[in-house]
């Protein structure tokens, strides 16, 4: 079956060779973010190697060996697999996209991000920093991610994406773009606070 999916107007055609599974990572995972635009690059469910660069390659595999690839970081096409299972193709995806929108002049950001009507507002944090906490908190807003945000920069304006990527929020990310207007930086506290840091 294939299928393609846009994140941060990037669109990957995802080719997998099981029906059942790949209507299940659209119904559960990606249904707002299936595209029909030409792709931007190619993705597809061949077997790759062990992890190191040669070349213009660089390979990959998880440490359990659920997810590997192969990144040609020339044209940016990638082959990978991974077990039949959401949770290890998100972690796959997560990866390549990683990888692609460096090529775009973007990045994944470990992040929680926040649009309302003046823009996004992206909280950056280490695991546990409270991402998802602002995520909770801001559900009258429109809730880019709780996980990864995707920003990119176009003539110098910085635009923000929500992706799939979802860390503990219940509500998956939607697929907009919005302007960009502030990164916080979230640091665990008994108090808040807010400092600048320019």
């Amino acid at each position: 079956m294939e299928f393609r999916i846009g994140i941060a107007d990037v669109c990957a055609l995802i080719r997998l060779d099981d029906d059942e599974f790949a209507n299940q990572l659209i119904e559960e995972h990606y249904n707002n973010f299936l595209s029909n635009k030409d792709p931007s690059l190619l993705e597809g469910s061949q077997v790759a190697i062990e992890h190191y660069i040669k070349g213009d390659s660089l390979y990959f595999k998880g440490l359990k060996g659920d997810i590997e690839g192969c990144v040609n970081l020339s044209s940016c096409k990638v082959t990978g697999t991974t077990i039949r299972v959401p949770f290890r193709f998100d972690a796959l995806l997560r990866v390549i996209y990683s990888l692609w929108l460096v090529k775009f002049g973007g990045l994944m950001v470990h992040a929680a991000g926040v649009k309302d009507h003046d823009g996004a507002y992206v909280f950056c944090g280490v695991s546990g920093s409270g991402k998802t906490t602002i995520a909770r908190l801001s559900e009258d807003k429109v809730i880019l991610g709780d996980e990864l945000i995707a920003i990119r920069s176009f003539n110098g304006l910085y635009k923000a994406y929500g992706t799939p990527f979802m860390g503990e929020f219940v509500s998956g990310g939607v697929n907009i773009k919005t302007d960009l207007r502030h990164i916080f930086l979230l640091k665990k506290d008994q108090r808040n606070f807010l400092v600048s840091l320019d």
